[in-house]
């Protein structure tokens, strides 16, 4: 049981470090790239005042795009990872 979980574990850090898309898919089918995800991301961060968020998007059950934004700890200057 516990090998199974660990190599599911294993399969989806493979996935989310190399499974990275340059462009993801909207529910209405419409292709944005990353780089405008990650700008629509930040200003709504900013507008929200939001200091630290992780998103993850998935395409037909696979991670098609995985990134931290901002703090996980803003205090102790610590950055947000996936």
């Amino acid at each position: 049981m516990k090998k199974a979980i660990l190599f599911n574990v294993f399969l989806l850090v493979l996935n989310v470090a190399f499974g990275q898309q340059s462009h993801v898919k909207r529910p209405d089918g419409i292709t944005v790239t990353t780089a405008s995800v990650d700008k629509i991301v930040l200003k709504l961060m900013d507008t929200a005042e939001v200091s630290g968020l992780c998103l993850g998007i998935i395409d037909n059950n696979k991670v098609a795009y995985v990134k931290g934004y901002g703090f996980k700890n803003k205090a102790k200057g610590k950055m947000n990872d996936t």
